[in-house]
């Protein structure tokens, strides 16, 4: 019986539960950085659905000595009789030393928790709670174009909400992204890709600002800690496309504001960006520090702050208010904690899965 094998991105933004309740174990890949790195015993990060993960693959750009070429690099969790039980023969029963989930943690503030059944039921909670008359609709599925709806939701006085199919409308809608029915008068902005839409969706936001947040288009995890900035955010992919240098090239004085990375944003996109505006880089050495980092730059007094653990909630979670977005994980809310206790935070919102990792 084969392990699952997938990306973190993947579990988070599909419903896994069928696999995982059919007992296949988990073999889950999610990099931090492109940067060349040895064998490392690294906790798993927190996946939903599963409640262990068998193997953790960190790295495709790992090395050993003797061998020049990079490698995927990964940690298997149990002992040679683990490893034994998962490679036996077909119908021969197969047992798993279970290593159970952290314990929740304090994370130095009141915690306030927000989470439902599901990724939508989170959502029509948040709605409900933080209610706005408005309602920018996005695709529960996949966590792109809800990154580039954010400032739209916020210019329009409006609550982003997952396609919920009776719940989502609003006095005024808007759809951002395909594969939502628009059951009319809602106004769709939509493109081919994922990187067209994002651009279809700066073009009605130009007129409010100069700045833009410039993230990955094919990893979540900074981008989301962006959404209550109140800067629109460009999604990029090895390069900037030429239909958004055309666009971006329309507007003057524009400053560029790169989350993460050169191993995450590269910097052929750094210098390509260099030509139109003025650039600058908030970075981290992970995700969760890249995420304290952008709660630093832009939220350097606040006293209330949300964590999330996952994309889905981290979009529905920006209705909350102006607030920095803080990413935690099962063993990773070191840099969450950091940023509560150094900057005095008194009250602190969990939504969806970051509810099971704090008291």
């Amino acid at each position: 019986k084969p392990l699952f094998y997938s990306y973190l991105s993947f579990i988070e933004s599909h419903d896994c539960s069928a696999i995982a309740n059919a007992d296949y174990g988990l073999w889950v890949a999610q990099y931090d950085n492109n940067n060349a790195t040895g064998y490392l015993e690294k906790a798993a990060p927190y996946v939903p659905y599963w409640s262990v993960v068998a193997m953790y693959q960190y790295t495709s750009h790992g090395y050993l000595s003797g061998y020049s070429k990079r490698l995927d690099l990964d940690v298997f969790y149990g002992d040679a009789d683990t490893w034994y039980a998962y490679a036996r023969k077909q119908g021969e029963k197969v047992t798993q030393v279970i290593t159970p989930k952290s314990k929740q943690v304090d994370i130095g503030a009141e915690v306030v928790k927000y989470t439902g059944d599901d990724r939508y039921a989170t959502s029509d909670i948040i709605d409900k709670e933080f209610a706005k008359a408005n309602k920018v609709i996005v695709s529960g599925k996949n966590f792109p174009d809800g990154i580039s709806a954010a400032f739209l939701a916020k210019a329009n006085k409006a609550n982003i909400v997952l396609d919920h199919p009776e719940l989502s409308y609003g006095f005024e809608t808007y759809i951002v992204g395909g594969d939502i029915v628009n059951k009319g008068g809602a106004k769709v902005i939509k493109g081919d890709t994922r990187y067209d839409t994002n651009l279809e969706v700066l073009k009605e936001c130009f007129s409010k600002t100069k700045s833009i947040i410039v993230t990955n288009g094919s990893d979540w995890a900074d981008g989301v800690s962006t959404l209550t900035t109140n800067v629109p955010v460009l999604i990029v992919s090895e390069f900037v496309k030429a239909n958004q240098i055309v666009e971006l090239k329309k507007h003057n004085d524009l400053h560029f504001i790169i989350v993460g990375d050169t191993g995450v944003v590269n910097t052929t996109v750094e210098k390509q960006l260099a030509e139109i505006g003025s650039v600058e880089r908030v970075k981290g050495a992970d995700r969760f520090e890249t995420s304290r980092k952008i709660a630093e730059r832009f939220f350097p007094a606040a006293e209330e702050a949300i964590v999330v653990a996952s994309w889905a909630d981290a979009i529905v979670s920006s209705n909350i208010g102006e607030m920095p977005i803080l990413l935690i994980g099962e063993n990773n809310t070191a840099e969450a904690r950091a940023y509560i206790t150094s900057h005095g935070v008194k009250r602190a919102y969990a939504v969806g899965l970051a509810c099971e990792l704090v008291v």
